[in-house]
């Protein structure tokens, strides 16, 4: 046997061995692909839910108030639906509503939100028990309000919960 052999057999060897790290790669490849999956199915399981979002406009004697003009304060109530996945304990809510406009109703304070730091018209802490629950954030009107349709946004945890138009008359 000469040396032609033995550098054939290391090629035939080598290309095995190249061909296996092919193959573990690719699997390694695979298996980070679904644990990526599998973290992104936890988060959206953890996120809260909420229902019945609503925005309510009320007058300076605290009783709802028909005529936007006229309101001097604005209620968004929502119920949080019951979630097992979610951790319970203090949660904090943001509420952005923007004006027909396109303006935000600012002075609630700031959160974090994909990376960015957003403006909040109001915020309210409350205690989550994995169980459903009603809520309701109240914002402080300063300035005349004009009728049309106005956006409201929910966030709890880095999430957006919610967006939803309503239309105010005047």
């Amino acid at each position: 046997r000469g040396l032609g052999d033995v550098y054939k057999r290391q090629q035939q060897e080598i290309a095995q061995v190249q061909e296996r790290n092919q193959q573990l790669s690719t699997q390694v490849s695979r298996t980070t692909a679904s644990n990526e999956q599998l973290t992104q199915t936890v988060k959206l399981a953890k996120k809260l839910n909420i229902t019945g979002l609503s925005l309510t406009a009320y007058n300076k004697k605290g009783k709802r108030e028909k005529n936007i003009t006229k309101a001097r304060q604005l209620g968004v109530s929502f119920t949080v639906s019951p979630n097992n996945t979610a951790s319970a304990g203090m949660k904090q809510f943001y509420v952005r509503i923007i004006s027909p406009e396109g303006s935000l109703l600012g002075g609630g304070g700031s959160f974090s939100y994909e990376g960015q730091k957003l403006q909040a018209s109001a915020s309210r802490q409350f205690e989550y028990a994995n169980e459903e629950m009603g809520a309701s954030i109240y914002y402080d009107v300063n300035t005349t309000l004009t009728p049309g349709d106005y956006t409201v946004e929910v966030f709890a945890d880095g999430n957006r919960l919610a967006s939803r138009h309503f239309t105010m008359k005047k």
